[in-house]
């Protein structure tokens, strides 16, 4: 995981992911006010995934997913800066996700990528 609050930090981070293909990276804060950027190194990095804390921007998990699909955006409390309270309610608000798009995004993804590598569920969940 990389902590990317800002447009420096998702340039550095896509560059990383760029670098080491095969390595599963996610930003967390998602870009902060300029999360539009984190999307687009998402959508250009296969193996860059969002958290979806970071800015309040209502906009932010409807585009990400119209743009990314659920599967590359996961929770992420946004802990000591922000109230998880926050980004559950961006999530539980954003249009267009239905109740199993909301639970990839709560879990599945999470733990499709933690287990990716050394066991087969992820294949279940992913793909």
């Amino acid at each position: 995981a990389i902590y990317a609050p800002n447009s420096d930090s998702v340039h550095a981070a896509a560059d990383i992911a760029a670098e080491f293909p095969t390595m599963k990276f996610v930003l967390l804060a998602m870009g902060g006010e300029d999360w539009r950027m984190a999307v687009a190194a998402a959508k250009r990095q296969i193996n860059l995934y969002l958290d979806a804390s970071g800015s309040l921007d209502s906009d932010k998990i409807s585009h990400a997913v119209a743009t990314l699909t659920q599967r590359k955006l996961l929770f992420g409390s946004g802990l000591p800066y922000r109230d998880p309270e926050l980004t559950l309610g961006l999530i539980a608000e954003a249009t267009g996700l239905t109740g199993p798009d909301r639970a990839r995004i709560l879990s599945q993804n999470a733990q499709a990528l933690r287990c990716i590598l050394r066991c087969t569920c992820a294949r279940k969940i992913l793909f």
